[in-house]
């Protein structure tokens, strides 16, 4: 038998009452972006990141203004140059459309 103690590392001053900023209502489906300095993210994983957020764009796009799926591409253009603008546009589409999760 393997429980959850025996995975999750110790460490007593863990605070699990509070909550964590990754898991706001908005971001619950979008990976967490990474702590260490985005500015110097290998530009295959941005890469990887940009194609994730595109098939969220076109997921919002389709279920919320099929009308504006033919913007998807002008956006990627304008907000890839890194992960936050693309973290950032998410959570404005997922407000503005009040996207459920």
């Amino acid at each position: 038998n393997i429980g959850a103690f025996n995975v999750i590392p110790y460490d007593p001053n863990f605070n699990d009452k509070q909550q964590l900023s990754i898991m706001k209502k908005a971001t619950r489906s979008c990976p967490p972006i990474p702590r260490h300095n985005v500015a110097q993210m290998k530009p295959e994983i941005l890469a990887k990141y940009k194609k994730l957020f595109q098939i969220y764009y076109v997921a919002i796009y389709q279920q919320y203004a099929p009308g504006k799926l033919s913007n998807v591409p002008k956006l990627m253009e304008k907000y890839s140059s890194s992960l936050v603008q693309l973290q950032q546009l998410y959570e404005r589409l997922v407000k503005k459309y009040e996207v459920k999760a």
